[in-house]
């Protein structure tokens, strides 16, 4: 009898882009997870040896597999890996997303234990920001207040997410892959518009980079209305609360950004020239 292949029952998804300083952090937190069947990474038209690094890390751990794809924007990148990913579940995160050693044991479990679940999406910190303690120390309290908890919830975090198969299988007609929009944002509207459940779960931790902080606060501002013009682009109406939202995060960005301006994520220290790493981009 021919031997057949165990299932794939955890994908996870990255799309890239020059990603060359940060890729390989990235797959070394998934590779050693035995939850995690299978990492696929979009290269979107890396310049800077991304593709060489990620194709030289598959030849050592089979359970990588690199695609391309043309179309520019991590959209239609985040579609061709979720459309040739083979899991059940496909997870969902950033190439300078560090995800915690029990990351993808959480998914499973709890998509596993809870069949109404369709989507879910965990809590994020920094790795690489100096005052990135404060953030720690805010989410601490809060969830002490019991105010970050296992709930429904209506929007998902791209850097740290899994949906299901068959609930992207569902919504992906309705998504957009316009450059412009808010690409997660989008998906987890999508998916309640078809009334499927989306969680938030605490256990599902993940560090992210805070380069974007660097983003001067005009263009912050450009970016954050496209989360508005999202919004509206899926039939909803922009209202009062929604633009408080985002004028509360950009006013904390604003605060922030006189620290990250002198911050050299590199070297991970201060200087009066800190270079000038990936900002948020406005769209086309």
């Amino acid at each position: 009898m021919g031997s057949t292949e165990p299932p794939v029952v955890l994908s996870v998804v990255i799309p890239t882009l020059d990603e060359a300083s940060c890729i390989t952090a990235c797959l070394e937190r998934l590779v050693g997870q035995d939850a995690i069947d299978e990492i696929v990474v979009v290269d979107n038209g890396s310049t800077d040896g991304t593709r060489e690094i990620v194709a030289d890390l598959a030849i050592r751990h089979p359970k990588i597999e690199l695609l391309e794809e043309p179309d520019p924007g991590v959209a239609h990148a985040r579609n061709t890996g979720f459309d040739k990913s083979r899991g059940d579940y496909i997870g969902r995160i950033d190439a300078d997303t560090l995800v915690g050693p029990d990351w993808g044991a959480t998914v499973r479990a709890h998509l596993d234990a809870h069949p109404d679940t369709m989507a879910v999406t965990g809590i994020s910190t920094y790795h690489d920001s100096p005052i990135g303690f404060f953030l720690a120390a805010v989410i601490g309290g809060q969830e002490r207040l019991g105010l970050i908890k296992h709930q429904p919830v209506g929007n998902v975090h791209g850097a740290n997410m899994a949906i299901r198969r068959s609930a992207w299988q569902q919504v992906q007609d309705a998504t957009t892959t316009r450059r412009d929009l808010h690409e997660d944002l989008d998906l987890a509207l999508c998916l309640t518009k078809a009334k499927l459940r989306i969680d938030q779960l605490p256990p599902l931790r993940a560090e992210i980079s805070a380069r974007r902080r660097k983003t001067p606060p005009s263009v912050w501002w450009k970016y954050q209305l496209r989360g508005l013009q999202t919004i509206a682009n899926q039939g909803y109406d922009v209202v009062p609360f929604h633009r408080a939202v985002i004028t509360g995060a950009w006013l904390m960005h604003t605060s922030q950004w006189p620290i990250y301006r002198v911050w050299d994520f590199d070297r991970k220290r201060f200087s009066l020239r800190p270079g000038r790493p990936r900002v948020s981009p406005v769209g086309d």
